[in-house]
């Protein structure tokens, strides 16, 4: 019955919302906190959210679309290049088998020699100290057999640049950011102009409207009478212009 007070950001996790008759709104708002649901009266909540194409009955398409759920093959592919990165670090490049050339070779070496020989190759893969020391030594004609590909051609740091440059773009946020080492004076400073030109006065205009229609209301002013603006030339990146 009064006029705002304070705004406060509701923490989504803990937020449920049901649907009214046209499953386009919410009809009620609760937020469960240390396992008790209590309801949130709706004309106190500011409803701001992403776009979700996924419709359902449940009313999952209310809460909106993180844009890391709409790259989530590209975050995954992204994590097992990491996870390929790390097998290939510890096991000190591709995986392939050690076998004699000939069968005379394969005669002599016997089980004995077999096992040292593994254990030698073993302790050299995974770097153990006491076998750093060690050097694998066989008087038999070997021929090593790889059956994996090498980091080359792999090519997993190119794919994990194009990766980070694709979710990057999910996220309207300009990839020269995130790749340094090929960004420029010129291009630098392009990119933090478009993340203010593009990304957040985009943000910054939807904002503003849902709260033109939400928050101005709230303190008596008639439709048109009073319009809430932002001012985006006051940030540090627009000065030049």
């Amino acid at each position: 019955g009064t006029k705002p007070l304070e705004m406060n950001l509701l923490p989504t996790q803990f937020i449920t919302l049901y649907p009214d008759a046209t499953l386009n709104r919410p009809m009620r708002i609760e937020c469960t906190l240390s396992g008790v649901p209590r309801e949130v009266p709706l004309e106190n909540v500011l409803y701001w959210k992403y776009n979700n194409p996924n419709f359902s009955l449940t009313g999952e398409h209310l809460y909106g679309q993180a844009p890391l759920r709409a790259a989530g093959v590209e975050v995954d592919a992204d994590n097992q290049n990491v996870l390929a990165q790390k097998f290939m670090f510890e096991h000190a490049g591709s995986t392939g088998l050690w076998t004699p050339e000939n069968m005379e070779a394969a005669n002599a070496l016997d089980v004995e020699g077999a096992d040292k020989l593994r254990q030698a190759l073993d302790d050299l893969q995974n770097r153990n100290d006491s076998g750093t020391q060690k050097r694998p030594y066989v008087n038999n004609p070997m021929k090593y057999q790889s059956y994996g590909m090498d980091s080359k051609e792999m090519d997993l740091v190119q794919s994990r640049r194009l990766s980070k440059e694709f979710i990057a773009n999910v996220f309207n946020f300009p990839p020269a950011l995130l790749s340094l080492e090929r960004a420029t004076d010129n291009n630098f400073d392009a990119a933090v102009k478009y993340v203010v030109t593009n990304t957040i006065y985009a943000n910054l205009c939807s904002y503003r409207d849902r709260n033109n229609q939400w928050l101005v209301p709230k303190f008596g002013f008639k439709k048109g009478e009073v319009y809430l603006d932002f001012d985006i030339s006051s940030l540090p990146e627009l000065q030049g212009d």
